[in-house]
């Protein structure tokens, strides 16, 4: 079956298989999404970049891959995923690439390769007890949050962690915020030092309560089966997930469960995206393939996962060329 093919160790062909997916990166015409609201830092690329087709190229792939490449090395060496098992590699762009706005630089990219490093240098709470954890941790996440504005919620995921890898103490809270506030202190003495600060301060104001959902599906029959394909795959996983967490080591059931709360909790953030919705369904995409990717390091391939597979490049396909 196609997905056991991840499970054994056959190289070339999961290079195979894994490039064939990702091979319209080459070919595809990428653009520049138009920054949406408060994105500092990505407003900077915006302004050194230009317009040279091969470097947002270049950039585009790395951004994809990176991350990519990252979280199947954290997920091995946390002990969340099996050594042996590289799924992540085929599903993550399988799912991200089902999205049209995938096909753009766009600030999310930014912000998801800071927000991968970040939770990797959060899972270090429960393994050593050092302040620098919490404070550079805090320091990371705020700068996914100047490429990605609507990322300035998962501070709450830091205090969520203190809370699910240790014994929550307030002072820690306190480093929390400290560090998080500080890039923003840097920018917003950098506008006030160009006579803008006013005017950024609305923007960041307005993009922080910017409270609505903007997404269409246009009546398209193709997008309806494939929000509810992604569904109840969503629920599938989720039920899979919480009923094999009792069989783990409490260290990375608790690596997992920060998964969970992290997914939830990019699900709300769905709804109160603004204009930014289309770009927060990446993430969530994203971290769909990272669950369907342990699913699958604890359950054998069956039949069943293969239609979802073929399901998933089907509508790939389709949307493509002919939608």
């Amino acid at each position: 079956m196609l997905l056991r093919i991840f499970n054994n160790k056959n190289r070339l062909l999961q290079f195979l298989l894994i490039a064939l997916t990702s091979s319209s990166l080459f070919f595809l015409p990428i653009s520049i999404a138009p920054s949406k609201g408060f994105n500092p830092l990505y407003d900077i690329f915006l302004n050194i970049i230009g317009n040279n087709q091969v470097i947002i190229s270049i950039i585009f792939i790395l951004l994809i891959t990176i991350p990519i490449i990252l979280t199947q090395y954290f997920a091995v060496l946390f002990g969340i995923i099996q050594r042996n098992y590289f799924h992540f590699f085929f599903l993550a762009p399988l799912l991200i690439f089902s999205n049209a706005n995938a096909w753009t630089l766009n600030p999310t990219l930014f912000a998801l390769l800071f927000f991968v490093i970040g939770v990797a240098n959060l899972f270090q709470l429960n393994r050593i007890e050092n302040p620098i954890v919490i404070s550079s941790t805090a320091f990371i996440f705020s700068i996914s949050s100047l490429f990605y504005s609507l990322f300035i919620w998962n501070v709450l995921l830091i205090i969520v962690a203190l809370f699910i890898f240790r014994e929550f103490k307030f002072r820690e809270f306190l480093m929390v915020i400290g560090s998080f506030v500080l890039p923003y202190i840097y920018i917003f003495t950098w506008y006030f030092v160009d006579d803008v600060l006013l005017i950024k301060w609305n923007e960041f104001i307005n993009q922080l309560f910017d409270f609505s959902f903007n997404l269409s599906l246009n009546n398209s029959y193709l997008q309806i089966a494939f929000a509810i394909l992604i569904t109840a795959l969503i629920f599938f996983l989720i039920i899979s997930i919480m009923s094999s967490l009792r069989n783990k080591l409490i260290q990375i059931r608790e690596y997992i469960i920060f998964f969970l709360v992290t997914f939830f909790f990019s699900i709300f953030l769905l709804f109160i995206a603004g204009n930014n919705t289309p770009y927060q369904i990446m993430i969530i995409q994203f971290l769909i393939a990272f669950l369907y990717s342990v699913h699958l390091s604890d359950n054998r391939p069956s039949w069943y996962h293969d239609i979802i597979i073929i399901l998933l490049i089907s509508h790939n396909i389709f949307s493509l060329f002919y939608a």
